[in-house]
């Protein structure tokens, strides 16, 4: 597992996809759904990256969120093998 420190680089949504072999949409899709959370940031023609924005969450919100933003992930990868 890799983790990110604030203000990283994610990998592109082009790069990621083929990485983890799941359409770019569905990495689009994640990368949309962080942003609006405020995780990251996105700079057009730059990249994304780790938002500065300290995130508190309590323990079962956590577990929540990322249910709902992993769950689809692993699914769809899970599908195209």
């Amino acid at each position: 597992m890799v983790f990110l420190d604030k203000g990283e680089q994610l990998p592109t949504v082009r790069g990621l996809a083929v990485d983890i072999r799941v359409n770019p949409n569905t990495v689009a899709r994640a990368y949309n759904e962080m942003e609006i959370r405020g995780i990251v940031i996105t700079q057009q023609g730059t990249g994304t990256f780790i938002s500065n924005k300290e995130i508190k969450l309590d323990d079962v919100e956590r577990e929540r969120v990322l249910a709902q933003i992993v769950r689809p992930l692993v699914s769809k990868a899970g599908s195209n093998r």
